[in-house]
């Protein structure tokens, strides 16, 4: 049986954006560099994958998810200011898929007082 070949496969655009990035409201020191800020991306099928392993896992943590979609492990988001993780809450839900959004949207809200 022969080899199938790789090939190059990149996106070629769409009607929003694919990246985006956070500012840090309180930067981190990571490793002895400073971060001020977590570059986020859209999830490919591969992510997807991992993405719905996390979401099934009775108790997941919100920060795995979250790795999935950000430029930092999940220990780095954990250790984020509190104001500085509910934006990143906010802002993963652009980034995640159409369907996941509305159950995600859940994890973002305020409890009721």
């Amino acid at each position: 049986m022969a080899t199938k070949k790789t090939t190059a496969v990149s996106f070629a655009g769409g009607a929003r954006p694919r990246n985006g990035t956070l500012a840090l409201e309180w930067p981190l020191e990571v490793d002895g560099v400073r971060l001020v800020e977590i570059e986020l991306r859209r999830l490919t099928g591969a992510d997807m994958v991992a993405l719905q392993d996390i979401a099934t896992r009775e108790g997941f943590d919100d920060a795995e998810l979250f790795a999935l979609v950000c430029d930092q492990p999940a220990a780095v988001l954990r250790a984020l200011d509190q104001d500085d993780w509910l934006a990143l809450k906010e802002k993963v839900l652009d980034f995640l898929p159409r369907r996941f959004r509305e159950a995600a949207e859940f994890l973002t809200r305020a409890p009721a007082a």
